[in-house]
């Protein structure tokens, strides 16, 4: 899927992760990090992308929600750390690694998956999950 993402001529880095859904088990959610010279309408691309995967992966892969992000979270040696962004949309507890190469991006990606509807607020805060 992170294939399919990066492929579009405005998105430079792309991120899938799992969130838990009631019916499905797991659901796909994208993070994307565009080019900076990039503006396009962020429903417009969303909607885009959701019919791209749907088109060229299947419908089985019902990726519905994408996030635009300024970077995504990353080690110092460039690995993403996608167990911290699927704490995030999955409200749960996730440790931060001391590795991370800007720990001080995660508020406010936490806030966009909020915003997406995604998450919990309450009880996961980064301090009670670096310990």
């Amino acid at each position: 899927m992170e294939e399919v993402l990066i492929d579009h001529p405005d998105i430079v880095e792309a991120a899938v992760v799992a969130r838990i859904d009631e019916l499905k088990g797991e659901v796909p959610v994208g993070f994307v990090v565009l080019y900076p010279e990039s503006n396009p309408d962020p429903k417009e691309l969303e909607a885009y992308l959701v019919k791209k995967i749907r088109k060229e992966i299947g419908p089985i892969a019902c990726l519905k929600k994408v996030m635009i992000l300024d970077s995504l979270p990353k080690t110092r040696s460039g690995k993403c750390l996608r167990n911290v962004l699927k704490g995030m949309v999955r409200g749960t507890a996730y440790k931060v690694p001391p590795t991370i190469m800007d720990a001080s991006i995660l508020p406010a990606i936490l806030e966009i998956v909020l915003a997406k509807g995604l998450g919990v607020k309450s009880g996961l805060a980064f301090s009670e999950a670096n310990k």
